[in-house]
């Protein structure tokens, strides 16, 4: 009984703050645990937080901390709440499950949560299923945990305000699903995972990997579409590629960056031992330097030819 009370509690007191603070919103990486919410700039509510945003009144961002154990049916409530925010509503949601405890990330998670402007999930979360993301247009950074092994397809499919994208360092590589619609050809448009997202910046710190497209009754059938995970980005203009200390090789696949002119300032580190060459396997590569941003952005841009690998000796 004391527990539910407590929670009962929480609700009213949150409801209270979020009726009383129409002129004071959250920041997005503003924190306050209820009930301590002296400067109203945050929620902590856990399994209620589907309610607490239902109730969000006026405009703005607010931060939604989640914490504890986090079900299919948490997950099913709170993008209700989102997708019931009023299309006139000038309110953003940001969630922060930093200290929930879940280890994946469901299937339509977010699927079509318009006023999701921000996320932070664990390091326990190892997989994002496919849609979980799906139509928030209005997401602006996502950060990839190194728990993380494998993200659906068409999870990022019309995230098209997303324009921070970090992949952070890991020693197992990430398997990326496809977002490409079965009328469209391997060849033609090599529509990856983040195809609909406005990149400008790119972390990368891991070796990727990419699922196989499986259908019979393609004329490609065994392709990995994922070899264009970034392909077609134009919006993409500074890439930073880190290659962690436990990691012995590392390989950016052909396609990678096709067709992303903006490219301007590359980073790589470290950076020696880089060669390129037309071969997935690895074969009669060349050394290609990568010291220089712009010489390196060049040879990036490359990858719509060649494989860039890396190896420690």
């Amino acid at each position: 009984m004391k527990k539910n009370h407590y929670s009962i509690m929480q609700l009213l007191l949150a409801l209270l703050i979020s009726l009383s603070f129409t002129a004071c919103f959250p920041n997005p990486n503003d924190r306050v645990d209820i009930p301590d919410m002296s400067d109203g700039t945050g929620i902590t509510i856990g399994k209620n937080a589907g309610k607490i945003i239902s109730s969000l009144k006026g405009s703005g961002d607010y931060t939604i901390v989640v914490q504890g154990s986090v079900s299919t049916d948490d997950f099913t409530n709170i993008r209700t709440a989102i997708t019931g925010l009023s299309d006139e509503s000038a309110i953003g949601i940001i969630l922060d499950f930093s200290e929930a405890n879940f280890t994946s990330i469901p299937e339509s998670a977010f699927m079509n949560c318009s006023k999701l402007k921000g996320i932070v999930i664990s390091e326990k979360v190892k997989n994002i299923e496919k849609n979980a993301f799906n139509g928030c247009s209005k997401l602006k950074s996502f950060t990839i945990p190194s728990s993380v092994t494998n993200i659906g397809n068409f999870a990022f499919n019309g995230c098209i305000g997303l324009a921070t994208l970090k992949i952070e360092d890991g020693e197992e590589p990430l398997t990326l699903g496809y977002n490409n619609y079965w009328d469209i050809s391997y060849y033609s448009d090599q529509k990856g995972l983040f195809r609909d997202c406005t990149i400008e910046s790119l972390y990368l710190g891991r070796n990727i990997e990419y699922a196989d497209y499986n259908d019979k009754s393609s004329e490609v059938p065994f392709y990995k579409y994922g070899y264009s995970a970034f392909a077609n980005i134009t919006s993409l203009t500074t890439v930073t590629i880190n290659v962690p200390e436990k990691v012995s090789s590392f390989m950016i696949g052909i396609y990678a960056f096709k067709g992303c002119s903006g490219i301007s300032k590359v980073t790589f580190t470290p950076d020696t031992n880089w060669s390129h060459t037309y071969y997935g396997n690895g074969i009669n590569k060349e050394s290609v330097d990568v010291q220089d941003e712009t010489d390196a952005a060049s040879i990036l841009k490359s990858t719509d030819t060649y494989y860039l690998f890396w190896n420690e000796n």
